[in-house]
């Protein structure tokens, strides 16, 4: 680029935001604590979603967290499904944090979402 400004756009939400910052859950709301190795409520099977649009072969997965891809775990296809690994996402929107996964594994083994670990920020 020659004259004229550039700009970088930071799309990093505040943590002082409360319309889309930890809002995952119902967006009205914060969301739990991730406070031990328990699967929180955002993330338990009575969240679940099962998509008709595939049918006869629907997916039942949760919709506050996404797939790892290429971790040689699961179908790939970016849902967080039953026996897969995933990773929460706690944010409206695309932006979920900047930090690596530092946080350990929850284990959410209940209703059809049997051995699905999801991992957090």
């Amino acid at each position: 680029v020659t004259g004229g400004a550039m700009r970088i756009y930071d799309w990093t939400l505040k943590n002082t935001d409360t319309v889309f910052y930890n809002r995952s859950s119902n967006g009205n709301t914060a969301n739990n604590a991730w406070v031990n190795t328990n699967c929180i409520s955002e993330l338990a099977a009575g969240t679940a979603i099962t998509d008709l649009i595939q049918a006869p072969a629907t997916n039942t997965f949760i919709p506050n967290a996404y797939e790892i891809i290429g971790d040689g775990i699961g179908n790939d296809n970016g849902l967080c499904e039953a026996g897969e690994a995933c990773i929460y996402a706690p944010n409206i929107g695309y932006y979920q944090n900047g930090s690596g996964l530092g946080y350990a594994a929850k284990s959410c083994n209940t209703g059809t979402l049997v051995g699905t670990t999801v991992y957090s920020y």
